[in-house]
């Protein structure tokens, strides 16, 4: 099976931009070894005593054949990689570039001196990138806006961000931290099922509200319900029922215990527990409502 061809779309290399190790190696990391191989290959050459020169070494008086090649790889840099990564490399390049001009003279001993401190800075520019090793499986969470589907997305346009930053926490483990924003994008759901139930907010807007108490008026609302049964009533009892059964759980479950710090580790398994509950939350929200019978249809977005 053939390699696929590298993607050149993630070029210049920049933070929380999901790579495949065969775009890195390929795109990113073969011009810093290609960079090194050369320039290693350059001061071996420099370091040969006159008399011992290879037929392919330059004339001593003419060093001006390297400056195309530090050219090259300063140009590489800016464009493969975040502007500023290799910020003290590229200089040192562009200085060598100068130095090498047809008819400046530079010696030996000087482009030796910048050619072992251009590969000292590269290797110490290389040792300040990090990477994060990101399993196969969870790569569909990383950096997803439309993470529960377009209909949430659509729906719950200020839920993007938490939903995005719970996607990405959960695909480098970060579990907690997914958690919190799970919950912060349930709470978008919260206010929306309130407001779909007419939940009166007469003291405060519901942004101040906490959740449990936005629950109780919900309970409040649903135990005062009357009138004769009939399909579409027990629908819809059914329907705002269940949605209130789930924010109950989510907040006994989840919420409560992570903003208050009463669990201090949360294992993949809950992430995951707490990311499918949520996601269905939201599903259901977004969703095709019953006809509306004892809950008047919503008044404000």
């Amino acid at each position: 099976m053939e390699p696929k061809t590298p993607n050149k779309s993630v070029l210049p290399l920049r933070p929380y931009v999901l790579i495949s190790f065969w775009d890195m190696i390929q795109i990113h990391l073969k011009v810093i070894s290609e960079a090194v191989y050369s320039l290693q290959e350059m001061k071996d050459a420099l370091e040969r005593p006159d008399d011992a020169e290879d037929e392919g070494d330059p004339e001593p008086n003419d060093l001006s054949c390297y400056r195309e090649e530090f050219k090259e790889l300063s140009e590489s840099l800016e464009t493969r990689f975040e502007k500023n990564q290799f910020k003290e490399s590229i200089a040192r390049c562009n200085t060598l570039v100068g130095a090498l001009y047809p008819g400046h003279k530079t010696s030996k001993d000087l482009l030796l001196s910048h050619i072992t401190e251009l590969l000292w800075s590269l290797r110490v520019e290389l040792l300040e990138v990090k990477c994060v090793y990101i399993p196969p499986k969870n790569a569909g969470l990383f950096e997803r806006e439309d993470l529960f589907g377009i209909a949430v997305a659509t729906m719950f346009p200020e839920a993007k961000l938490d939903i995005k930053a719970a996607g990405t926490c959960l695909a480098i483990d970060l579990n907690t931290a997914a958690i919190f924003h799970l919950m912060r994008a349930a709470e978008y759901g919260l206010r929306s099922l309130a407001r779909d139930m007419q939940i009166p907010m007469t003291k405060s807007p519901i942004e101040f509200k906490t959740w449990g108490a936005v629950i109780d008026s919900m309970d409040e609302k649903m135990a005062a319900v009357k009138g004769p049964a009939s399909p579409h009533k027990s629908e819809e009892l059914e329907f705002y029922s269940s949605l209130i059964q789930d924010a109950k759980s989510l907040k006994n479950l989840w919420r409560d215990e992570v903003m208050h710090a009463r669990n201090m580790e949360y294992t993949d398994l809950d992430a995951l527990s707490a990311y499918g509950h949520v996601k269905r939350f939201m599903e259901v929200l977004a969703g095709p409502r019953p006809l509306p019978i004892l809950i008047p249809p919503r008044l404000s977005p």
